[in-house]
């Protein structure tokens, strides 16, 4: 059995956990250790960005930006407008948030950083 904090059972343990609280709030889950997400879309916010709050792009084209969070409140208390902003967007895109699990979420920000 992994001891806690760096196993198999733990990161599913916390999926499951993700899981039923996007549920319960609404949201879509998003495994992000299956998502499949090109270093070009992972590049499409700016790495202090993508440190700072915790976003993570896994659709990021002309009509809409979908990205991926481990906070559920973020996409509550994000201003109109701040998306757009931040990522230098001009308005009308359809942005949207999903829930990741956070230790899923620190993997591909540690790949982000690791491509720049």
């Amino acid at each position: 059995m992994p001891e806690a904090g760096g196993g198999f059972d733990d990161a599913r343990r916390e999926d499951v956990l993700y899981r039923q609280l996007a549920w319960a709030l609404g949201l879509e889950f998003v495994d992000l250790r299956l998502f499949p997400i090109s270093g070009g879309t992972l590049r499409k916010v700016p790495l202090s960005v993508a440190r700072s709050r915790r976003w993570v792009p896994l659709v990021f084209n002309r009509r809409r930006v979908i990205l991926a969070v481990d906070d559920p409140f973020t996409a509550a208390v994000v201003e109109p407008g701040a998306v757009e902003s931040l990522l230098d967007l001009p308005p009308g895109r359809e942005i949207r948030f999903t829930l990741g699990a956070p230790s899923a979420l620190d993997d591909v920000l540690a790949r982000r950083e690791s491509i720049g």
